[in-house]
């Protein structure tokens, strides 16, 4: 009888969980990137904002065996500058695109102000 009655708190425990679970604040897909210029493809990981305001502090692609820069390129011909691709924040609707490159992407591990959110391919 002991045995049914932890059976039953744990069965319910674990539908209360799943029932009050936190929608997850961002959307995470992987794709291919296609570069005009080189005329290949290369694995790319999109991240889209499904809320107000949220702060990207981290991507861990395949349990951070995948890499790729953290570092943006902007300005012009002879005077490029460089800007930490992390803390970033997004808005509703907006996205990051990560293209990582000899790696065929299985899991992304992306961190931020809200928790931690995972997805496997």
């Amino acid at each position: 009888m002991m045995r049914f009655k932890v059976l039953y708190m744990v069965l319910v425990l674990s539908l209360t969980s799943i029932l009050f679970a936190d929608k997850a604040p961002i959307r995470i897909s992987a794709g291919k990137y296609y570069n005009q210029f080189s005329h290949k493809y290369y694995p790319q990981v999109t991240i889209t904002s499904v809320s107000d305001k949220i702060i990207i502090k981290d991507v861990i692609v395949n349990k951070g065996n995948c890499r790729y820069d953290k570092t943006n390129y902007y300005g012009s011909f002879g005077n490029i500058r460089t800007r930490n691709l992390f803390p970033k924040k997004l808005l509703y609707g907006q996205k990051l695109e990560i293209t990582v490159h000899r790696c065929n992407i299985l899991r992304v591990d992306v961190k931020t102000n809200q928790g931690t959110w995972t997805a496997e391919y």
